[in-house]
């Protein structure tokens, strides 16, 4: 499992290379926005995929003094 998860991950790090190059000759946003956007997408599954695994910590943390 641990070796398909890391094939994955450079794979990805491949892929956004070979995406951004091209965007490179487009414009400076373009790039910047193809680097923000699959970040700010897996961040925002990652609190999802934990807000319901564990809605009672969190309700618990946020309350708490």
């Amino acid at each position: 499992m641990r070796s398909t998860i890391v094939t994955i991950i450079m794979m990805g790090y491949s892929f956004g290379t070979a995406v951004a190059a091209p965007m490179t000759q487009l414009d400076r946003t373009a790039v910047r926005l193809a680097g923000r956007l699959p970040a700010a997408v897996g961040h925002a599954a990652g609190a999802i995929a934990l807000w319901l695994k564990f809605p009672s910590q969190i309700r618990f943390l946020v309350t708490k003094d």
